[in-house]
């Protein structure tokens, strides 16, 4: 995550916090924009990789479906009736397309990659209104509007659940895709590769 240049990086900004009685409310408000941001990055991340996933698997898909498919049939329907040998040709030549554009679909998961970019999303989205409530929930309980350091080390652990959270989303709707990668290159390759 680049920082803005001229601006202090987070790293840096956590690492001057301040924990007396007098600056812990700052800091703990440092800590609160920190872990937000950091889902809100993330949250931001997947909502953004949603649509261009499911663009190219809707447009694979039709043109794979509908395109190619309809008009290797309708050529192999029309190829005996008007007796052109080019016409099968044709025919098989759009079909091979069509699975082609199924391949590609299915080998770069287009067509459901937007559901799970959608779904870490909306955990994301969901664990960061649930941190933000727990933060105003725990801040109630503060007299005089600044925190013990019992009530310190609650909310610093309560970031840091929250932090734990995102990173495991994270990790696994990667691994998620790494198994569906590996599985859809050695399908791909036992496809392939000449029977014996």
């Amino acid at each position: 995550m680049a920082e803005t240049p001229g601006k202090i990086s987070w790293d840096d900004r956590l690492l001057m916090l301040r924990w007396d009685k007098d600056s812990a409310r700052t800091s703990l408000d440092e800590v609160y924009r920190y872990a937000t941001s950091l889902a809100r990055k993330s949250h931001d991340w997947y909502a953004e990789h949603l649509i261009p996933r499911k663009a190219w698997g809707a447009m694979l898909c039709r043109w794979g479906m509908v395109g190619f498919a309809t008009s290797a049939a309708v050529l192999n329907v029309l190829s005996p009736v008007i007796a052109v040998p080019l016409l099968a040709s044709l025919s098989s030549v759009s079909m091979a397309i069509a699975g082609g554009c199924l391949a590609v679909d299915r080998l770069f998961k287009f067509s459901v990659g937007h559901l799970s970019c959608a779904r870490a999303a909306n955990r994301i989205r969901v664990l960061l209104e649930e941190f933000r409530v727990d933060c105003q929930a725990l801040r109630a309980a503060w007299k005089d509007d600044a925190p013990s350091a019992e009530e310190i080390q609650t909310m610093l652990e309560s970031a840091k659940r929250f932090i734990t959270h995102i990173h495991a989303v994270q990790e696994q709707e990667t691994q998620e895709w790494i198994t569906s990668q590996l599985k859809a290159v050695e399908t791909i390759e036992q496809q392939s590769s000449p029977s014996v």
